[in-house]
């Protein structure tokens, strides 16, 4: 990780000379992350993908930053016409063949926040679902969201890196894209409709702690009729809603009876049958998504063995 931060401002020293004293710095899933201090604020300084790029020649280098550039902006351009919160500034730019992102501090993230005040999580997530409303509720399949609680600060949008969106004539749900029509059908379906984006958002919370789900459906009151009792009724029939109700040997038939393409039924089951142990949870939690991931896999034979591996995880919790 460290490697990939001071790879980062070798790169950026000579157009951000305050760099060499970030604030905070990170590496996520997809970039490496710093804030530092300037005369205007506090700005984030994202560099996308650079351990990818750094493996490329110039020109294809170069091409694959503007694409990340590009996309990015027409996924920014979309959210913000249908009126989701995002960072008062956000700007792309390439340096030395590399994709950047300035973009204004708008302040913690709301997973952060919770972490330290959970009792603001209730007012937190109606922030989130005031913003993300028009998305949910437009009807049409041209712009995604990522709704997890890390992704937000408040009701604004401040992580849209992978962009969601429909771009030229595919849809972009990951990065790098799947090359399988059918696993981009799946992501579209997950990450692109009303349901599988607030199912997403409510994984985040049970992954937490199974009993934020009632937090969840409370914030649904946001929502207006019919909107609401239709995403009431969907949660209500998925399969982890049973697990209270069931027997070890009714969970095991459950858990082996989950399709392997059905990620987020497997980690939702995970997530309710998983007990709460501090670091041990979490831990599991994190093995379960990374098996259960079916975008990042190579091969349909690679899948098949991380779903086994999954099976295999649950068993003790059973």
């Amino acid at each position: 990780m460290h490697l990939d931060i001071h790879h980062a401002q070798r790169i950026l020293r000579q157009r951000y000379p305050h760099i060499d004293t970030p604030i905070w710095s990170q590496r996520s899933t997809y970039s490496v992350i710093l804030c530092t201090q300037n005369g205007d604020g506090p700005t984030v300084i994202k560099m996308p993908v650079p351990w990818r790029l750094r493996d490329l020649d110039g020109d294809q280098r170069v091409q694959l930053a503007q694409w990340l550039n590009e996309t990015t902006s027409t996924f920014l351009e979309r959210l913000s016409a249908r009126g989701v919160l995002l960072p008062r500034s956000y700007e792309t730019e390439l340096v030395d063949g590399y994709s950047v992102h300035l973009i204004s501090y708008e302040g913690e993230d709301n997973a952060t926040i919770v972490q330290r005040h959970p009792r603001e999580l209730p007012a937190l997530l109606r922030e989130m679902l005031k913003s993300i409303r028009p998305v949910l509720l437009s009807g049409e399949q041209a712009v995604g969201l990522d709704a997890r609680l890390g992704n937000f600060s408040g009701g604004i949008y401040i992580d849209v890196f992978p962009p969601l969106v429909q771009y030229q004539d595919s849809h972009l749900v990951h990065f790098p894209n799947p090359s399988d029509p059918e696993i981009v059908a799946q992501e579209v379906d997950r990450k692109f409709s009303p349901f599988g984006i607030l199912r997403r958002l409510r994984f985040d919370l049970i992954a937490l702690d199974p009993d934020l789900e009632c937090i969840f459906f409370s914030a649904l009151d946001y929502f207006e009729e019919p909107f609401r009792s239709a995403m009431r009724d969907a949660f209500a029939s998925l399969p982890d809603a049973k697990i209270p109700s069931l027997t070890r040997f009714e969970r095991a038939q459950l858990t082996e009876g989950i399709p392997a393409n059905e990620v987020d039924t497997l980690r939702e089951v995970a997530a309710k049958l998983i007990p709460l142990r501090g670091r041990e949870r979490s831990a599991v939690l994190d093995e379960v998504f990374y098996t259960t991931s079916r975008s990042i896999t190579t091969s349909f034979s690679e899948h098949d063995e991380r779903i086994s591996r999954f099976r295999e995880i649950l068993k003790p919790f059973l």
